[in-house]
């Protein structure tokens, strides 16, 4: 998941289930983090821009690990994250078409921010790119009419924020946020579309906000009008409380659960005070231990013994004889086979292609990205030869792949010409695995 900041706390506590405790700690930097000598507390940055992660178990015994990226004050940049963390979640699940549905990405949108921030569409372009697509991202906007404080004839200009999704046809849910009931059958329609047809889809949350950007902001220098209605409007918990007595719920069962509600919330402002908590590093292991200030920025002796080197050469730098290829990257290739036989004239390509091969040879996954990767922007890769009687590509680097290794390989995965969205999606695929190398070209 990735969300925009507002209703994050509550996210975090209800959805993910951080504890409440932890959650005040927090935000009053009551998390020492005594491993550090300088007694550092917390990471710096605002409690509502922090992720976390979190496994549900259910009465049934089934559970589901939920995932709340960080997301910092850059409108939208979490979303292609999401989208290239759940990719590679799919990925090291397998790697197929079946591993999608047992990993969702969930983006949270603001209204301004998902109809004016360029990265939005750029994402949304992903869906069905063959080396991008996730089978289908949930796509929530909280929508609360003013934005920041800007009204929605001064932010946009279609009717609603979600008419960017219609430039991929997907299916958009607009739903009364105050009409709880309504609201979870629409999330439950939207998840069922999302795994059966494997495309993005949109709801559209209709709400108001009643305090304006933040809690000490006055909405009402803006937005007068609509401010006076916001004013008298009653909490969606009363509203829906209402709904229930009307419809025979004992009003004592409600009363005892709101107090029960407070109870707790009581006890954990109560803990967040007398317990001490680490700081949560919510991150992978494995990439901790890389930015480990004794080891970080080490120099490593990353040289291939020359036979062995020369071994993996030999297997990249030939075709299959059975298949037709361009005879001007045959004749590339016939050169690169001349340059590792006798040791001279191996090209800036070639000696790229080593590289990445003794890597997946030495255990890792390496994913380039980027437009027009596959060839090289300048014709200097090759790392995919395309048959030139028929559909898809040969590439040499994979050769290298012991049996068995459905998940180590090497992929020139190219892109839409985004730069914004797919560095992000970049990123977040980097996030999963500390074995995965990802570099972008521009």
């Amino acid at each position: 998941m990735g969300m925009a900041h507002r209703g994050r706390l509550n996210t975090l506590a209800n959805v993910v289930r951080k504890p409440a405790e932890v959650l005040m700690a927090e935000a009053n930097n009551q998390t020492p983090d005594e491993t550090l000598s300088d007694g550092f507390k917390g990471d710096g940055d605002a409690k509502y821009h922090l992720g976390t992660s979190y496994t549900r178990t259910y009465p049934s015994g089934k559970s589901i690990t939920i995932t709340l990226l960080a997301n910092p004050s850059h409108l939208e940049t979490v979303n292609p994250v999401v989208s290239g963390r759940a990719r590679a979640e799919q990925h090291f699940l397998g790697g197929d078409a079946a591993s999608r549905t047992k990993v969702i990405p969930i983006q949270i949108h603001g209204d301004g921010a998902f109809a004016g921030q360029g990265v939005v569409s750029e994402t949304l372009q992903m869906q069905d790119l063959k080396n991008y697509t996730v089978g289908g991202t949930i796509h929530i906007i909280m929508n609360n009419q003013i934005a920041f404080t800007t009204t929605p004839d001064r932010g946009r200009s279609g009717t609603y924020s979600s008419d960017v999704a219609k430039m991929i046809n997907a299916p958009i849910f607009h739903v009364n946020g105050d009409s709880m009931e309504e609201v979870a059958k629409t999330f439950g329609i939207a998840a069922e579309y999302r795994q059966k047809f494997g495309k993005d889809v949109v709801i559209d949350l209709i709400g108001y906000r009643q305090l304006g950007h933040n809690e000490l902001d006055n909405p009402s220098f803006t937005s007068p009008l609509t401010y006076k209605i916001v004013k008298n409007m009653k909490p969606t918990k009363d509203i829906y409380k209402d709904q229930l007595i009307a419809e025979g719920i004992d009003k004592d069962i409600l009363d005892k659960i709101e107090a029960e509600t407070e109870a707790y919330l009581e006890a954990a402002h109560v803990k967040s005070k007398t317990h001490k908590f680490g700081v949560e590093r919510w991150e992978n292991e494995a990439w901790l231990n890389i930015k480990n200030p004794t080891r970080y920025g080490r120099v490593k002796d990353t040289g291939v013994e020359l036979g062995h080197l020369k071994a993996i050469g030999m297997k990249i730098s030939q075709l299959p004889t059975d298949s037709k290829f361009h005879k001007s990257v045959a004749n590339i290739y016939k050169d690169r086979m001349t340059a590792i036989e006798t040791g001279k004239g191996i090209s800036w390509g070639q000696a790229e292609a080593l590289a990445f091969a003794t890597l997946i040879d030495e255990g890792y996954h390496v994913r380039l990205s980027g437009q027009d990767v596959e060839r090289g922007t300048f014709s200097h890769r090759h790392a995919h030869v395309f048959y030139q009687d028929r559909d898809g590509s040969y590439i040499p680097i994979n050769s290298v792949i012991p049996d068995g290794s459905g998940v180590r390989n090497f992929i020139a995965a190219g892109s839409h010409l985004s730069e914004y969205a797919v560095l992000g999606f970049e990123y977040g695929y980097a996030q999963t695995n500390p074995n995965t190398l990802c570099l972008w070209e521009a």
